[in-house]
């Protein structure tokens, strides 16, 4: 962005101190003998001010000028009667602990292709030319300051717990969270004096992963850490944006609460402020991050929240905060990293994961708007899946070869995750003609997440899982259900399947509350199709009604059969994977039964498997016993 102007004037040579610290125009210098007009209408005294102003050369820009060529905040000495055109100066003295690592980088050259603020954005009503200036200034106070420190001393939520403590739940939070949540590093916990903010936040995260949550003398609830956290963030006492932005999304690992529950103290809530935080500081524009020290953890950081608003626009059933044609941040790469790591490849491949779920949930919005994505978009979204399931380094895979790799719980999930979008992209053949070989695919993804689930569950584990697990064990309870009655031949697998299922969500319910809401949802459900065989009767429909289903909007024909051609590729394992993996080699057979079962039968199938509501969280009275006139609509919003 070209350097802002401001039209030339002469500065004042001679000034007083109290025009000066109102920022008023001072006539002293006309006033000799004194005082200036000012001070004598006020009846202060009018007292000279020392000119200590210094000639400053064009610097390091203030933390996250979202264009890298802006210039920054003037300086307060500057302020009064400038003369030249406005230089970069360095930032004010006070506005971060000294000890800690500078905010941000030099800035950049002048870039050609982007001359707008990335917090301002394209459609700014303001011209290039007349753009505010970024404030890097230090936030005025919630309270007043004795008010703050008050709270403080009472809460005693800026006090450092002792380094043990910060050493067992830090190697707990790179253990078991950096590999999904990498935004904080080991060099955060190196810079003294530590910043309460960041190591009340570290503590949160670090300790609610703990087998016993119950509070003891040395060892606090996590709720503590998060009220303490929470106080922080409300007096303003960090002044350090990426250390505030670090801490927000760990205060959103936090999940004690369902999400019908209308809070803000919600994950829900701590994502969309940490979204709007970063918005603000420009993470969603490239230029951002040019020459900037602190790009690698501020890329993280925007990629998180990418995620995670992804995973929760599909778990919730809620429209997303942030939009793909809204931002143009770089993947991430090695290079975000501050060392090479195996569990780096992790985040990055996840993040990659991320972005197809995102473009499945938004194909699902399409059919509510009854414009089914076009052939050619739904091809794409299982491209970029092989891609994936191709492209994933040789530590993230399950098998080498036909040979299993040793267990590592990053890798599973990450094919949990993989399997559940294989589930949701049979909704794009969704019709009442579907043939029963489609039907296969979502099954054997479903005992396929089974499999991989009951690995975590023997060797302990669940209690790390992220929340968002409990709605992919909703995702793959749907089709299990199904199966159970679907194929007796295999009535006895696909109920283990289940139950392990459900032993996960009964472990997670320990952290988790919304895993019990999921939970009695499957129950539910499961009672819903027993009832329909035990009285022979046929459940109520849960498909919502279009004009697609009256042949008023054309649907593609076509996308069914690339699915099946598909097959082989989406589920590039042996069979050794799960004991239903034997259903796959049936498609590609032409062995698909259809003859076998009747076209109603398969329209009920389809409308039960692939019109579920896996968003659906309104669940207030699953609890209650099954009424077939009370059969919850549970299908994509």
């Amino acid at each position: 962005m070209l350097p802002f102007t401001a039209p030339q004037r002469r500065r004042a040579g001679v000034v007083c101190i109290q025009c000066h610290s109102r920022k008023v125009k001072c006539d002293l210098q006309q006033l000799p003998h004194g005082p200036c007009n000012n001070c004598k209408r006020k009846n202060k005294t009018c007292q000279v001010r020392n000119n200590r102003r210094k000639r400053t050369a064009h610097v390091n820009t203030p933390p996250f000028i979202a264009s890298p060529n802006s210039t920054a905040n003037l300086n307060e000495d500057e302020t009064e009667n400038d003369s030249d055109t406005m230089s970069p100066i360095p930032q004010r003295e006070g506005l971060e602990d000294t000890n800690r690592p500078p905010t941000v980088a030099a800035a950049a050259p002048a870039a050609k292709s982007n001359n707008l603020m990335g917090y301002l954005g394209e459609q700014c009503m303001f011209s290039p030319s007349g753009l505010p200036q970024w404030s890097s200034s230090i936030p005025p106070p919630t309270f007043p300051t004795d008010i703050s420190e008050g709270i403080l001393q009472v809460s005693g939520a800026a006090i450092i717990p002792s380094s043990s403590l910060i050493i067992a739940l830090a190697d707990t939070y790179f253990k078991h969270i950096y590999p999904h949540i990498p935004v904080l590093d080991r060099s955060d916990l190196d810079v003294q004096p530590l910043s309460p903010l960041l190591v009340q936040s570290l503590c949160l995260a670090g300790s609610a992963l703990r087998h016993s949550n119950s509070s003891s003398r040395r060892i606090p609830h996590p709720d503590n850490f998060y009220n303490n956290v929470k106080l922080l963030l409300c007096i303003n006492h960090e002044k350090d944006s990426t250390i505030i932005l670090k801490s927000m999304c760990l205060l959103a690992t936090r999940s004690s609460q369902v999400p019908t529950q209308i809070s803000l103290d919600g994950t829900w809530h701590w994502i969309g402020v940490s979204i709007r935080y970063a918005l603000n500081m420009g993470l969603h524009r490239e230029s951002t991050y040019t020459n900037n020290k602190r790009a690698g953890i501020c890329r993280r950081l925007w990629w998180h929240l990418f995620n995670s608003d992804k995973l929760q626009s599909a778990g919730y059933g809620r429209p997303p905060a942030i939009s793909f044609h809204q931002f143009d941040t770089r993947m991430p790469t090695m290079e975000d990293f501050p060392t090479n790591h195996p569990d780096n490849e992790v985040f990055i491949y996840k993040t990659k994961l991320m972005v197809i779920l995102g473009k499945i949930t938004a194909a699902q919005y399409q059919y509510r708007l009854e414009c089914p994505p076009t052939l050619e978009e739904a091809m794409s979204i299982v491209g970029s899946l092989k891609e994936w399931i191709n492209g994933l380094p040789e530590d993230l895979r399950l098998y080498n070869g036909s040979v299993r790799r040793p267990y590592r719980r990053s890798a599973l999930e990450l094919h949990i995750i993989y399997f559940v979008c294989v589930i949701l992209i049979n909704r794009f053949c969704e019709k009442p003609n579907r043939s029963w070989a489609s039907l296969k695919t979502p099954i054997v993804a479903a005992s396929c997440i089974a499999s991989l689930f009951e690995e975590i569950y023997y060797r302990d584990e669940v209690i790390y899982l992220a929340p968002i697990n409990n709605w992919f064990c909703m995702v793959a309870s749907i089709p299990l259900i199904i199966s159970i009655k679907l194929l007796p031949e295999k009535q006895s697998l696909f109920t283990e399947n289940l139950a392990i299922i459900k032993s996960v969500l009964e472990q997670m319910t320990l952290r988790t509350p919304s895993s019990e809401l999921i939970l009695s949802s499957v129950n539910r459900v499961e009672r819903a199709k027993n009832h329909e065989a035990e009285n022979n009767a046929t459940a109520p429909s849960l498909h919502t009604p279009t004009n697609m289903d009256h042949g008023d909007v054309q649907e593609s024909p076509d996308f069914e059969g690339f699915l099946l051609d598909s097959v082989e590729a989406l589920f590039p394992f042996p069979n050794t994977l799960c004991a239903s993996m034997d259903l796959l080699s049936t498609i590609q057979d032409g062995n698909n039964q259809d003859q076998a079962l009747p076209a109603e039968h398969l329209v009920e199938i389809s409308d039960w498997m692939f019109n579920l509501d896996f968003s659906d969280m309104q669940w207030d009275s699953f609890q209650m016993p099954f009424d077939m006139t009370d059969m919850p609509i549970i299908g994509m919003e």
